[in-house]
């Protein structure tokens, strides 16, 4: 099943929001998430251990405390896998947190960096296809897939060569 339009709608205003965030502020955001799923799954086995203990002590014939666990489970479940990677040690410290920040941020750099070659990439070959119209060495091809142009491209570069 797809999602629907309307969050579709509002992951792409998610993502756009983030683009204009620094990496650092989206790298801060990112560990931020990963510390609310933490405070979250603590808060979950401290009351499902409260709540078996307590079954244990009220009606140890009668089971009833793996209810209120399946179903937060669940929900715990569905956050980890929103919010991705657990540290095994030292989770919530200072120090991990700067890790987190450190690792988003690189990340998010790369992407960007990646982004922007591929934005240069894109201008050179525009600028070549321009030059090649000029020349009117594009004239009477038949180039539907952009695979066409960029073959027709390296051929006209190897016969000015």
């Amino acid at each position: 099943m797809g999602r629907s339009k309307k969050k579709d709608d509002e992951v792409k205003l998610r993502h756009r929001a983030e683009e204009n965030l620094t990496p650092r502020q989206q790298a801060e955001r990112r560990v931020e998430e990963k510390k609310k799923f933490y405070a979250h799954f603590s808060s979950f086995v401290f009351v499902n251990t409260f709540l078996f203990i307590l079954n244990m002590i009220t009606s140890p014939g009668n089971w009833w405390f793996y209810w209120p666990l399946l179903g937060w489970g669940l929900s715990i479940v569905i956050h980890a896998s929103k919010v991705f990677g657990f540290p095994v040690f030292g989770w919530l410290s200072p120090k991990w947190e700067e890790r987190q920040i450190e690792k988003e941020e690189e990340r998010i750099r790369a992407k960007q960096e990646e982004h922007a070659w591929r934005r240069e990439r894109d201008a050179r070959l525009e600028d070549e296809i321009k030059a090649l119209r000029e020349d009117n060495s594009l004239d009477g091809m038949n180039l539907e897939e952009p695979e066409d142009l960029l073959k027709e491209i390296e051929e006209k570069r190897r016969r000015r060569i």
